[in-house]
């Protein structure tokens, strides 16, 4: 396996996928490589799971750069782990999210009566963010959707939410659904 310098990606070929870098190196032992980048509770229930287990990480922040000139934190984090325990902690992120995205799945699934619009307003936009066809049933498009999301997660606590509920993130192929986790209105 190939190691790129510039982005701390593994790689196959001798040009890096991630940056187009020619100048790569056989990956070493404590090279720390990219595992992937998550939200970032995400990442820090990642973290604990891998200390758990004796693999180091490290969580780097990233996203936005407008978050940081607004003084937010970024939303997402890469994580680095050393390349000797790359296919481990690689097992162990499919591990998780293939547990936590049942569940969530199941969650939603059995509260499908509750799932609302905040309004017609909110109703319409996601139909033009979704490209829905007129008279198109939004509630069977989201089902739908969510039947077949490759990842569920818990993206934190929705501080306007009086109920402090949730944004669960349902990602699909054709996008990215939020609901609220306590009122199951579909967010976005």
């Amino acid at each position: 396996m190939k190691y790129c310098g510039n982005c701390r990606s593994l790689c196959e070929d001798d040009v890096c996928s991630f940056c187009g870098a020619k100048k790569l190196k056989d990956a070493e032992d404590d090279d720390f490589c990219l595992l992937f980048e998550c939200e970032r509770g995400e990442g820090e229930v990642l973290k604990s799971f891998l200390d758990e287990e004796g693999i180091p990480c490290v969580l780097m922040p990233s996203g936005n750069g407008l978050r940081t000139v607004l003084g937010l934190n970024l939303e997402n984090y890469k994580v680095f782990v050393p390349y000797r325990f790359y296919d481990k902690a690689s097992e162990i992120v499919d591990s998780i999210s293939n547990d936590s995205t049942e569940q969530y799945r199941e969650r939603l699934l059995e509260q499908i009566g509750l799932w609302h619009f905040k309004n017609e307003s909110s109703e319409k936009k996601f139909r033009k963010k979704f490209d829905l066809e007129k008279g198109a049933d939004p509630l069977a498009y989201v089902k739908e959707e969510v039947e077949q999301a490759f990842l569920i997660t818990d993206e934190g606590i929705i501080y306007a939410c009086p109920e402090r509920g949730h944004f669960l993130s349902v990602k699909s192929e054709r996008g990215n659904i939020l609901f609220n986790s306590a009122t199951y209105e579909i967010v976005g």
